[in-house]
């Protein structure tokens, strides 16, 4: 037997992001907590083994570069940075229990197309590698002037990454290992 439910919350009174959001990331505990809450309040959808980052083991970076594909049609690539991570909120309705624990659920604040926009947290964490968007490329924390400003009020390093010593070749690889075999 399948499940499909929409675990979106219902967001009617909740904005979406704003500039505010940019550079500033929900804690990791308060994450890990949310989950568990919706593994008990909905186990079929948050089953028991399942870990709220999927394989990582914390929220992407400021500045992780995403690649999901719309409908799954890999003719269709959609690209987007992570900007920071924020929680939606659910609309409070009398007499009528919340979709998520503490009225809430975890969304990225992204860039995408140029324009500010989210997707659900878990979404960018899926373990099945055809489902969800992927963190693709190499890692660059600079995304733009104007966010990198506003990340950098909130403590978020944007510099760009200084580059190391240049790499050696694979034969001088090969050489210093031989020599530390012979020592």
């Amino acid at each position: 037997v399948m499940y499909f439910l929409n675990t979106d919350c219902d967001a009617f009174e909740d904005p979406g992001p704003q500039r505010s959001d940019v550079g500033v990331f929900i804690e990791d505990a308060d994450l890990v907590d949310w989950h568990a809450k919706m593994q008990v309040k909905m186990p079929r959808v948050f089953l028991p083994d399942e870990k709220v980052f999927g394989k990582e083991t914390t929220q992407h970076r400021y500045g992780t570069k995403l690649l999901a594909y719309f409908d799954d049609d890999k003719n269709k690539p959609m690209r987007a940075t992570v900007l920071g991570s924020r929680w939606q909120l659910e609309e409070r309705l009398p007499g009528i229990p919340p979709m998520c624990a503490d009225y809430r659920e975890p969304h990225y604040t992204i860039l995408i197309g140029g324009q500010l926009s989210q997707i659900g947290l878990m979404d960018a964490h899926d373990i099945d590698p055809d489902i969800g968007w992927k963190a693709v490329g190499p890692y660059e924390p600079s995304v733009n002037p104007d966010y990198d400003a506003l990340a950098q009020s909130h403590g978020i390093d944007t510099r760009p990454r200084q580059s190391k010593a240049p790499t050696e070749t694979k034969q001088e690889q090969k050489k210093k290992s031989k020599k530390k075999k012979t020592d």
